[in-house]
């Protein structure tokens, strides 16, 4: 994957702009100019991950699957523009939106857990 090449889904086509993580790279949707996230995976991590998202595309605090692509295995998923550890590094946050984000991430766990599926991280020392 490289800077400037277009990759085309299901529902779309794609042009790759930054690359984010070994990876994950940033893009424009070419048809609505939203930007998107493109992310790799092997075959087998590529299936799963693809169908727990299509499981909760109504869960609002999980980022959405927009589009699929089938060569290279790709998923497109929604962009964010800012995230938690961007907004605290430029300002204190309120109680209310610690409160706030600390609902929607329980929130998303209870989705998850209710339906068996149950996200570990390991961390490397």
């Amino acid at each position: 994957m490289r800077i400037g090449s277009q990759v085309n889904g299901t529902h779309g086509e794609y042009l790759i702009l930054k690359q984010l993580h070994r990876n994950i790279w940033r893009a424009v949707d070419k048809q609505t100019k939203q930007n998107v996230i493109v992310k790799a995976a092997p075959d087998f991590l590529f299936r799963n991950e693809r169908d727990i998202l299509k499981r909760f595309q109504t869960v609002s605090s999980l980022r959405r699957l927009i589009d699929e692509v089938q060569d290279p295995l790709l998923l497109v998923l929604e962009h964010l523009d800012s995230n938690l550890l961007i907004e605290s590094g430029t300002k204190r946050l309120q109680s209310s939106e610690v409160k706030h984000v600390a609902k929607a991430v329980l929130q998303a766990l209870a989705a998850l857990h209710e339906e068996g599926i149950v996200h570990t991280d390991r961390c490397q020392t």
